[in-house]
């Protein structure tokens, strides 16, 4: 689609050819206008260049820096000059794209991920001997862990969704948040076990300090009884417990595994979420 050039002045950037792309439809994404870039090809003298700030909107011919446009846009922002090449007679070829903020779409990947195992506590209420044995495992310093396995991590490979986010920024993307990976952590929680030794009988406080992320996920627990004392459990997996978690699986819900911002364009940055169900 070419413009009238008009006259041999090229002070001013002139397009001689310009056209419409639309950059998701490969990927089965209609063609629709939220994700349009307007695409021109310009011409201007060597001397006379000057690049356009990303925050230019497509709005008026002077503003984007040309002498004529074919249409405006006021909704879509310049992204970029490229292709730069020589042209006859001191004149200078470039490409000059504006782009619309695109709409979110989806698509999909298949993924590597290992899934939490389940662990479950001893319950150290109801055997001395129990409670005897694992005092003598461990000490004050201790960052004590759910001991029986009731079903190990799981590395599964999967189908994930990818979900794609735009947002405009003029900081650099500062501005645009990463979503949360979801994980599981070990909340704090000291705990009284019931120890046995020489035929003496007395309270040991094993500190159960928080982890941040654990591969396990687990329900709360009493550690011991006393009608003098009151009670003590050791804690469970945070945000979800291992009930909770079992509630995420047979739900169908999804994770959030992995979330990166990139460059779109400009001022335009992209978000990209991977989830995957949770398993």
């Amino acid at each position: 689609m070419s413009l009238p050039s008009g006259g041999s002045n090229f002070n001013e950037a002139r397009i001689i050819d310009w056209w419409r792309e639309y950059p998701f439809s490969e990927k089965g994404s209609p063609n629709q206008f939220p994700s349009i870039r307007y695409v021109f090809k310009c011409q201007i003298s060597n001397l006379s260049y000057t690049e356009l700030t990303f925050a230019t909107q497509l709005d008026d011919a002077a503003t984007a820096g040309v002498i004529q446009l074919p249409l405006v846009d006021a909704n879509a922002y310049f992204i970029g000059d490229t292709d730069f090449q020589s042209g006859p007679g001191g004149t200078l070829m470039f490409t000059r794209t504006f782009a619309r903020i695109p709409a979110t779409w989806t698509d999909s990947e298949t993924v590597n991920h290992t899934f939490v195992g389940y662990r479950e506590w001893v319950d150290r209420s109801s055997s001395i001997n129990a409670a005897e044995q694992w005092a003598i495992q461990t000490n004050d310093d201790a960052a004590p862990t759910p001991p029986t396995s009731i079903r190990e991590p799981l590395n599964r490979t999967v189908t994930a969704k990818i979900t794609y986010t735009y947002h405009y920024s003029t900081n650099g993307g500062v501005s645009v948040s990463l979503t949360d990976i979801y994980n599981l952590g070990q909340i704090f929680g000291p705990s009284k076990i019931l120890h046995v030794l020489n035929n003496s009988t007395y309270t040991n406080y094993v500190n159960c300090p928080a982890l941040d992320t654990v591969n396990y996920a687990c329900d709360q627990r009493a550690t011991y009884r006393n009608s003098g004392e009151g009670n003590s459990v050791w804690p469970a997996t945070t945000p979800n417990s291992l009930t909770s978690y079992k509630s995420k699986v047979s739900s169908g819900n999804y994770l959030v595994i992995g979330s990166e911002i990139t460059q779109y364009g400009g001022n335009i940055y992209q978000r990209k979420n991977t989830e995957v169900k949770a398993l």
